[in-house]
């Protein structure tokens, strides 16, 4: 499986998510669609999106309400899709939700892997490994915010996660989530006394290889001011593939 196809895998689950075509992602110009809830999207909520752009380096895709399609036909056609997670477009973007009670939320960066990728990491004294089952039983650890949902009933379930081990306590762990069947987003979390060390490069460096052995695909998650974060990605043989911000209500 080489860069290419897993790339056209990620573009066809944002395409499921946005509702819209895959080949959109690659056109030099904006695309502007309407959101619908698609069999197959991801369940980050049980509630419809106003508006989500999307880009993969190209032109953007904007899946927006019937209510604001008008606008953002005009707008986005005069923006560039790189330039539209820049502040000055968002502020302007945000300016009109607010008139639907509306707001931009972060923007995420999205990170798909290279097949079979070589690590050369240094394998923490001891490790363990929980399968789906037995993920429940680490939830009353409230430590692992960005590795686990905290949720059995969630609408994207913690299916598998690794941690590591000193003296008997757990210093990280690395956690994945089958976000749709696809595609299991991979999150970390290392204690702050253990950080450092490479303890989470390896976990999930570890756990990507496993979601490959289960016959999904491993993506992570950040944001750009995460530079910790963003260069375990790197480390761990993830590149860049996405980005992608959405609005949530003015609370």
């Amino acid at each position: 499986m080489d860069k290419k196809t897993i790339i056209k895998i990620g573009m066809e689950q944002m395409a499921l998510d946005l509702a819209c075509s895959a080949q959109d992602f690659e056109k030099t110009e904006n695309t502007i669609v309407t959101y619908q809830r698609l069999p197959g999207r991801r369940m980050f909520s049980k509630e419809d999106y106003f508006i989500q752009v999307a880009t993969f380096g190209y032109g953007a895709v904007v899946s927006a309400n019937p209510l604001i399609q008008d606008w953002c036909k005009e707008f986005f056609s005069k923006q560039r899709g790189i330039d539209c997670f820049e502040h000055p477009i968002m502020r302007e973007i945000d300016l009109e939700l607010a008139k639907y009670n509306k707001k931009l939320n972060v923007v995420h960066e999205l990170y798909l892997p290279y097949y079979k990728f070589s690590r050369r990491l240094e394998k923490p004294a001891v490790i363990r490994w929980f399968e789906k089952s037995e993920i429940p039983n680490l939830y009353n650890d409230k430590r692992f915010k960005n590795a686990l949902n905290y949720d059995a009933n969630s609408l994207r379930p913690d299916v598998l996660a690794v941690a590591s081990y000193n003296q008997g306590k757990i210093t990280g762990l690395a956690g994945a989530s089958m976000d749709c069947k696809k595609l299991w987003q991979v999150g970390i979390d290392v204690l702050p006394d253990y950080r450092h060390q490479g303890i989470a490069s390896y976990l999930v460096g570890v756990l990507a290889d496993e979601i490959f052995n289960r016959g999904a695909i491993p993506y992570y998650g950040t944001w750009c001011s995460n530079i910790a974060s963003r260069n375990i990605a790197l480390k761990c043989g993830f590149f860049p593939a996405w980005v992608k911000m959405y609005s949530v209500d003015i609370k």
